[in-house]
């Protein structure tokens, strides 16, 4: 039968770390690629992909593609190609999606007194 265990999980999302240390979990969460204080790819608007499909040849006349694989860039064109970065000079923050929402209530808001 299993037994309950205590464990502790990183606040950011990023879902890869759990452990039963406090500790461990407070050094990772310093670290951790989802954290904005970092300034690291994962929490910047200026991170894109676009999705490739790997050419496999030729098949009866055709082109034949395999797997699609996803390929990070920055819009600010800051080499992330073998790795992404923290600490980026050029960090932005994503946008707030409950502003978003806000902003546009307030738009429809005061197009409907209009």
């Amino acid at each position: 039968m299993p037994r309950e265990v205590k464990a502790f999980a990183c606040d950011f999302g990023c879902h890869r770390n759990v452990t039963t240390s406090r500790k461990r979990m407070a050094d990772h969460e310093a670290r951790c690629f989802h954290n904005p204080t970092q300034k690291a790819c994962a929490t910047c608007r200026h991170l894109k992909f676009e999705w490739e499909e790997q050419y496999m040849g030729h098949q009866f006349g055709e082109a034949v593609y395999g797997n699609s694989y996803k390929v990070n860039y920055c819009e600010q064109e800051i080499d992330i190609a073998e790795k992404l970065r923290s600490g980026c000079p050029e960090w932005k923050s994503l946008p707030d999606p409950l502003q978003a929402i806000n902003k546009q209530e307030r738009e429809a808001e005061t197009t409907d007194r209009n």
